[in-house]
């Protein structure tokens, strides 16, 4: 338990998981399930803006002070800096329109696709362009 908090380090974790768990659950239901055109490699939705629940947030920032140096995170931090401040103050539409790259996309693929956010999860191209 974190001394005086409460809450245990892990609890970021267990929620992301039990979430992800159920949304997976919901997404593979017959009567939900329609033909993606989402391949390795595709990337189409990691330009979209994505948001994150706090706990996955702390969840993906812990993962990443664990296997990445402090230039590393540094350089991450910056992107993710610039991203958002090209979203804010924007309207819904200006936001979809901006297609900056999200700053944990490596070689058009997820670097953190196993605790990639719920929105991220969720989102699915139906056709390649």
């Amino acid at each position: 338990m974190l001394q005086g908090t409460g809450r245990t380090p892990e609890l970021p974790g267990r929620l992301a998981t039990a979430l992800h768990a159920h949304a997976e659950q919901f997404r593979t239901q017959p009567e939900v399930q329609v033909e993606t055109a989402c391949r390795a490699g595709c990337a189409h939705c990691c330009h979209q803006p994505a948001t994150a629940f706090p706990f996955e947030a702390i969840q993906i920032a812990e993962s990443l002070r664990a296997r990445l140096s402090p230039e590393e995170l540094e350089l991450i931090l910056q992107a993710l800096r610039k991203r958002v401040s090209g979203l804010t103050n924007r309207s819904v539409r200006q936001s979809i329109e901006n297609k900056s790259p999200c700053p944990l996309l490596k070689d058009r693929r997820c670097s953190i696709y196993e605790l990639r956010p719920l929105t991220c999860r969720m989102a699915h191209s139906l056709a390649v362009k």
